[in-house]
């Protein structure tokens, strides 16, 4: 990897997203399909209630004084109807690029907020340090500008923390989730981006915190094992995507007749 090329807090998120760089997301995707990976580039989803719940948390927890900058309330108005429709629609372009919440989510991402304040090593944790770090490098091997975007860095400790929402936060079911949802590959991708620009981070650690009452809370830290895995991963998603900048195809899946095996457990 070449030298760090930015460091930035205090980022929004619409700032983040207009980056013209790849970041885990995305390389998650690549792992999918190259062509998924380009369709999602040139149609971005909107955010469903769940990732804005999710990221409405992040912001109570993490840095609630961007809330206003970055958040907007959405007001009580019947959608069903013709006028409604027409409302909504108007305070849909007041709102812009912030993200739209409602009082329910609020309420949610409240209890969440306060039962990860309430974890005795979570606030230990986020005691010190500084919430959403935008780190931007040039990848050395592929010459791909790459991104990520850190939760918290606590330099106290020399670890970053990443905050999770989920329906279950026990081992076993986080411990399905990380591998399904490649959780492993993000804390690897932004672990060694800390290194590269010099903090020496020694663990990657998981805050995960349930979306229904009691509102549980876990910490995970990724094994040593579990972050090889990753970071293997990731990097060949990089490998891939400048395979395909540079010959400018973004292929799908194989052309040809796949033997398809199930696993010992399906039969």
């Amino acid at each position: 990897m070449k030298t760090l090329m930015k460091i930035t807090s205090n980022l929004s998120f619409a700032d983040y997203l207009a980056i013209d760089a790849i970041n885990c997301s995305g390389l998650k995707t690549v792992l999918r399909s190259p062509m998924h990976y380009l369709y999602q580039k040139q149609h971005p989803s909107k955010p469903t209630p769940n990732m804005a719940l999710g990221t409405l948390t992040h912001c109570l927890a993490l840095e609630p004084t961007t809330l206003s900058r970055d958040f907007i309330l959405a007001p009580d108005i019947n959608r069903r109807t013709k006028e409604g429709k027409t409302q909504w629609a108007e305070f849909q372009n007041t709102a812009k690029s912030k993200t739209i919440y409602t009082a329910e989510q609020l309420d949610l991402a409240e209890n969440m907020r306060d039962a990860i304040l309430k974890n005795p090593v979570a606030s230990t944790l986020l005691c010190s340090g500084k919430p959403e770090i935008t780190l931007v490098w040039i990848d050395e091997e592929t010459d791909l500008s790459c991104k990520c975007r850190l939760d918290w860095w606590n330099p106290d400790h020399a670890i970053p923390l990443d905050l999770k929402t989920a329906q279950d936060a026990s081992k076993d079911a986080f411990g399905r989730a990380c591998g399904n949802f490649n959780y492993h590959m993000q804390a690897a991708f932004y672990f060694d981006a800390l290194t590269l620009a010099g903090w020496a981070p020694e663990h990657f650690v998981f805050i995960v915190v349930e979306n229904t009452a009691p509102f549980g809370v876990a910490i995970y830290e990724i094994h040593e094992q579990a972050m090889h895995a990753g970071r293997v991963k990731y990097r060949q998603a990089l490998e891939m995507l400048a395979e395909c900048k540079r010959t400018e195809t973004y292929p799908a899946y194989p052309d040809e007749i796949q033997v398809l095996e199930l696993k010992p457990w399906q039969l």
